[in-house]
């Protein structure tokens, strides 16, 4: 349980900064959107859709993280 809440820390800051840094250049606010990604990547992780969920990646954090190291650490 530790381990996911470390990874899950992670991956969800990783996000955050991927998705604010396209939103900033864009010049969106993007508080909103990013509540709303986290809350899904959390939900899909829950619901064990690891697959959806790592389409919420970039492609380096895909690579590093794939569906199943996300399932062998997730928690339903």
């Amino acid at each position: 349980m530790k381990t996911f809440l470390v990874i899950l820390s992670v991956v969800t800051l990783a996000l955050f900064s991927t998705f604010l840094n396209a939103q900033m250049l864009a010049g969106v606010s993007a508080t909103h959107d990013l509540e709303k990604v986290a809350r899904t990547f959390v939900n899909l992780i829950q619901e064990g859709k690891f697959e959806d969920a790592v389409e919420l990646f970039n492609e380096k954090m895909a690579e590093v993280l794939p569906p199943q190291k996300l399932e062998k650490h997730g928690i339903r």
